[in-house]
């Protein structure tokens, strides 16, 4: 049986890879940056999984942290139907909600959220379809 925390209906969109710069991995695809998050980032397929590459705006972005350890595996994105839904089905399976669901630039504004498992890691939801600013 499928481990699904995040409820019914969840698709896999993605994983965020942390580099330190789009230019210097050849990145050759539109960039986006997104000044809430603190990034530029860029989607790319690997054979046929889709990545984003994301880097860093400045030394202040959680992103830099996270290089500075050598990992570069920043965080598995699910689309949802219902991020409010699927955030509370998440906080019966130990996730912590790390803030209030935002529109992504990057994502054509469908709002996403940050949550956490000590267990799993990071993970990044974005709602199927939503757009305009967060509530």
């Amino acid at each position: 049986m499928p481990f699904e925390p995040f409820g019914p209906g969840a698709e896999f969109d993605h994983v965020g890879l942390a580099i330190r710069s789009l230019a210097e991995a050849g990145c050759n695809r539109e960039i986006t940056p997104d000044l809430v998050q603190r990034v530029k980032l860029a989607f790319v397929a690997f054979y046929d999984a889709p990545v984003e590459l994301v880097e860093p705006l400045d030394a202040n972005s959680p992103v830099s942290r996270l290089l500075e350890t050598g990992n570069h595996t920043y965080h598995v994105c699910f689309r949802v139907p219902d991020i409010e839904r699927a955030v509370a089905e998440a906080r019966r399976h130990g996730f912590l909600r790390l803030g209030k669901p935002v529109p992504a630039p990057a994502l054509g504004g469908r709002h996403i959220v940050w949550l956490f498992s000590k267990h799993y890691g990071l993970f990044e939801l974005v709602e199927r379809g939503s757009t305009g600013t967060a509530s």
